[in-house]
């Protein structure tokens, strides 16, 4: 089934694709700051499908248990930018199928960017040159910066997702996934004292006599 839905997106077949998904189907997609459902899948095709070049399965694990059937894999996806240029980014995603019938339709999902091939941030601009003597005269009059953090503490922001399997009266989880989408960085070293040069003192006047 994961085949065809890729082979869907490879060729824009809006129409096939949205049979793959579940009526009360609900899902946190990458592309989705919150949990959306079918509805929130048919209005990201436009963005899903524009400029996709291939897909290449990385890493693949499947398991059906009765109904349900849970697929875990890991997706290099390659796109043409607005630019022209190429960009590929690896995506871990899990679906949840539930079959109906004879038919298998995605009821649970969850996907996350892990790894992008988006350029660098563009390096700091080159500090100014300041004559060491200038430079040692600021120092004097700057506030002393507080010692720096040895262990910086870093805020993650997780999701997760867990699929619930109902056994005569106990739920238990059969399926999940968890990803990382944002790291703070460490905190930024202080500033720099400012260059600047204290003012003369006043000389004393001269008397003439």
């Amino acid at each position: 089934m994961e085949q065809l839905y890729w082979k869907d997106v490879k060729d824009a077949n809006a129409t096939h694709y949205m049979t793959l998904w579940h009526e009360e189907f609900l899902g946190w997609p990458s592309f989705s700051p919150h949990p959306v459902g079918k509805d929130g899948i048919a209005d990201s095709l436009a963005a899903w499908f524009a400029g996709f070049v291939s897909y290449e399965f990385l890493e693949k694990s499947v398991r059906v248990t009765g109904d349900i059937g849970i697929t875990q894999y890991a997706v290099n996806i390659t796109r043409t930018k607005s630019d022209g240029t190429l960009a590929t980014n690896v995506t871990r995603i899990t679906h949840t199928w539930l079959k109906t019938k004879s038919t298998w339709q995605i009821i649970g999902g969850m996907s996350a960017v892990v790894s992008s091939s988006a350029p660098p941030v563009p390096s700091a601009a080159a500090p100014s040159f300041v004559p060491f003597g200038v430079r040692r005269l600021a120092a004097a009059f700057a506030t002393p910066a507080p010692p720096p953090n040895r262990y910086p503490v870093h805020k993650r922001i997780p999701r997760k997702t867990a699929n619930n399997l109902k056994t005569k009266n106990t739920w238990q989880i059969i399926a999940g996934m968890s990803a990382v989408v944002s790291l703070s960085s460490a905190p930024a070293p202080p500033a720099a004292a400012p260059s600047f040069v204290p003012a003369a003192p006043a000389l004393p006047a001269v008397s003439r006599s």
